[in-house]
């Protein structure tokens, strides 16, 4: 042992509310622990962080700093500041037990220096889970019955969700009762503050930040009426559509991406972080599973370039081939107008206006006209073939790049078996582009 060891104090609340402080509030711990171990204590705290789980940061730490033998006692204020589950509370009794230490607790009055202490914690602890179990039982039956209360009257959100207490942008919430006279609450769009000049700003603009240009030089508020943040307007566009930002940081902003790799931004591990390629070994790890940082969820997480190559060819073969043909004049005109249709009539159907059925067909007509500016009739003034992705050529920026215009992401399962989430799936495009052409010949 290096030096002097010390009195640590634990402090822990799994929701943070400044209207509802409750009785367990960080003054209110604070002052127990004190009482306690006295003014002269190492604080560990928790905030915002559920007591059943184990990889809470600072509980880490204490019991990492136990271990090493830097603690002399360990304070509490509750059983339930500790943890939620018995045997992890046992656990942590046995470790401070090996390793000397004391543990007291304000509210319980326990103190693990004698037997007594020891019997009476296991009791406790016990009882808390338990009262714990009740309460969470109670919580679902109540949530259960405003699911049903709101399925009825036809307020749940698509995908069967139940309305947050504050609506999402673009949205507000309309207070109506139901048939039996209890509050539910229905969503309808919001005509101040709509959410299609966003999607659209966006679309425009290919990033964050030239949207949040747009937004701000077309008077369009942010959700809280002050200046749009990169952050900000990412949480919004994800609120209405997942993929609609490509997997990089958490503000959408590309960051410095070191080496090249064929699969990098796109492999997620089976625990869907997003995996870490290391070109030195020509593999990607995934940083939930290195125990170094103190954040591992499960086990080592590597796998192999090779192994992604050999899993994934026959994906790659699906890609279609294509000639890329340099049309003049009038033509190349007439191609930017209607690639430029295409484009705004993706934006109506991301916002919403538009159902699937007309969208397609109008998606179809399209790229019909498309199709027909490349006929024997156009003058062509030059062409190149875009040749099939190789996975294992020399260029794994220009891979990269080639794979992210056709999938979305490759996710891996349990035994590291990658399956490709496609933008758009080949098989569905050949089929929509053999009706173009049938009802081309129809014409």
């Amino acid at each position: 042992m290096s030096g002097p060891r010390v009195h640590a104090a634990y402090l822990r609340r799994s929701h943070v509310s400044e209207d509802r402080p409750g009785d367990a509030s960080e003054e209110v711990q604070t002052e127990a622990v004190r009482r306690l171990c006295g003014s002269d204590v190492a604080i560990y705290k928790d905030w915002g962080i559920s007591g059943r789980r184990a990889d809470r940061p600072e509980y880490l730490r204490l019991k990492a700093d136990i271990a090493a033998g830097k603690v002399a006692s360990v304070c509490a204020y509750s059983l339930s500041r500790l943890g939620r589950s018995t045997r992890e509370l046992l656990d942590f009794v046995e470790l401070c037990k090996r390793h000397e230490v004391t543990l007291r607790t304000a509210v319980e009055n326990l103190d693990t220096a004698g037997a007594m202490g020891r019997l009476l914690f296991t009791i406790m602890a016990a009882i808390g889970e338990f009262e714990a179990e009740v309460t969470a039982e109670r919580m679902a039956g109540v949530q259960a019955e405003r699911r049903a209360r709101h399925e009825a009257a036809g307020a749940l959100l698509p995908g069967g969700k139940m309305p947050n207490s504050l609506p999402m942008y673009g949205y507000r919430h309309a207070r109506v009762n139901d048939a039996s006279g209890r509050l539910v609450l229905m969503r309808e769009p919001d005509p101040d503050r709509p959410i299609r000049p966003v999607v659209e700003a966006y679309r425009e603009a290919g990033s964050l930040h030239g949207a949040i240009k747009l937004l701000h030089a077309r008077g369009i508020p942010a959700p809280k009426g002050d200046v749009w943040h990169a952050a900000t307007l990412a949480r919004v566009l994800r609120s209405h559509d997942p993929d609609i930002l490509p997997m990089r940081s958490a503000t959408g902003r590309r960051r410095p991406l070191g080496k090249p790799a064929p699969f990098r931004g796109l492999l997620v591990c089976h625990c869907g972080a997003l995996m870490t390629p290391v070109p030195a070994r020509k593999a990607y790890r995934c940083s939930r599973g290195d125990s170094r940082l103190g954040t591992a969820i499960h086990g080592p997480a590597w796998v192999t370039e090779r192994h992604l190559v050999e899993a994934l060819e026959p994906e790659v073969d699906r890609i279609p081939v294509r000639v890329l043909v340099t049309l003049a004049g009038a033509q190349a005109a007439e191609r930017d107008r209607l690639t430029e249709a295409r484009r705004r009539l993706g934006i109506r159907y991301s916002a919403g206006e538009l159902p699937d059925s007309e969208y397609l067909t109008e998606l179809r007509r399209l790229d019909t006209k498309l199709g027909g500016l490349t006929d024997r009739s156009a003058r062509v003034e030059s062409f190149r073939l875009e040749h099939a992705i190789d996975l294992v050529n020399d260029d794994p920026a220009a891979t990269n790049d080639a794979l992210r215009r056709w999938w979305r992401a490759v996710r891996l399962d349990r035994d590291w078996t990658p399956s490709v989430d496609w933008l758009m799936d080949p098989d569905e495009l050949e089929r929509a582009e053999a009706e173009a052409e049938a009802a081309m010949r129809r014409r």
